[in-house]
């Protein structure tokens, strides 16, 4: 991020100048993708890759969610929806980068019978101390015929 302004002065040599101000913002806990929409094979079998990045030397992944939108359009099945799906889960370290940072791959997968999409967010917990939890938007699609 960079911001410029301009001032004004009374110097004859140099009646205006222009100053900058730049940084880079850096996040403690980086997630790629930002949205995830995974589609299950014709076996139900779902897998998707994610790379976390960040400083932490020794990050781990406790838990990793999918909780669908309340929104539910058939109240019969509403407490349904208030039931996570979990993932399996495997992190691997990756090289420390340019940046210092650490690039972590996070594979997921699950087995799951839908024919319609589920809308809701996934949730990974992990033992960074300043954020123990990443929320993403997704959806798990409808089962491929």
């Amino acid at each position: 991020m960079r911001k410029y302004v301009t001032v004004s002065s009374n110097a004859k040599n140099k009646p205006t100048m222009r100053l900058s101000l730049g940084c880079i913002i850096r996040a403690e806990l980086g997630v790629e993708p930002g949205y995830l929409s995974m589609t299950p094979d014709a076996n139900g079998d779902i897998k998707q890759e994610l790379t976390l990045t960040t400083e932490k030397n020794d990050l781990s992944v406790s838990e990793v969610r999918f909780l669908e939108n309340s929104n539910s359009s058939n109240p019969g099945t509403k407490w349904q929806t208030e039931l996570p799906l979990a993932f399996k889960f495997k992190l691997t370290k990756g090289e420390k980068q340019s940046d210092d940072y650490i690039a972590y791959k996070l594979e997921i997968s699950m087995h799951i019978d839908t024919a319609s999409p589920i809308y809701g967010q996934f949730t990974i917990v992990t033992n960074h101390p300043k954020k123990k939890e990443v929320t993403l938007q997704g959806a798990i699609l409808g089962k491929k015929q």
